[in-house]
């Protein structure tokens, strides 16, 4: 298989060179217009909830209030 790619590439070197070329061409094209930040945020998304109801212990508010909205909001 090896032997077969190398027989192709010495025969086809114009068309070896061009792919090359036109790869080369997009990675710096690519290099140009990807932005880049001096201070990239690396932050991580927090999400709070605060949740008030009489009814119910803290443990039950968390499970059927608080924690499907944290689920929800973080995706």
């Amino acid at each position: 298989m090896m032997t077969r790619i190398l027989e192709w590439t010495f025969k086809n070197r114009l068309t070896v060179v061009l792919f090359f070329a036109v790869g080369a061409a997009i990675g710096l094209y690519a290099v140009s217009v990807t932005p880049v930040d001096a201070v990239p945020d690396i932050t991580p998304v927090q999400v709070m909830v605060n949740t008030k109801t009489g009814a119910l212990d803290p443990e039950q508010i968390e499970k059927t209030v608080s924690f499907p909205i944290e689920t929800d909001m973080s995706g």
